[in-house]
């Protein structure tokens, strides 16, 4: 399973897109390499262990989502902003 990234032009990477507007992205690229920044980011303010697979999912469009009895989702969903048709 892949970590979700969210890249933005100004080479900020965030594993949640909800800070954007926040300079506390975990990530950045640099010379063409990710890089891990220090200080205070998003990872150290909450843990991104989301079952679902996509914060961005969850909070927008929960109705996607399917449960088990247990309350663990039946699928990992990627990214909900990829929007391509998938054939059976």
């Amino acid at each position: 399973m892949a970590d979700n990234f969210f890249i933005f032009p100004n080479g900020r990477v965030y594993k949640c897109p909800l800070c954007e507007d926040f300079p506390i992205h975990a990530l950045e690229i640099r010379e063409n390499r990710l890089v891990a920044t220090g200080g205070l980011n998003e990872e150290r303010f909450f843990q991104l262990h989301i079952a679902e697979g996509c914060v961005m999912n969850k909070l927008l469009q929960p109705g996607n989502l399917q449960y088990n009895a247990d309350g663990t989702p039946r699928h990992r969903i990627s990214c909900c902003l990829l929007k391509q048709e998938m054939k059976r």
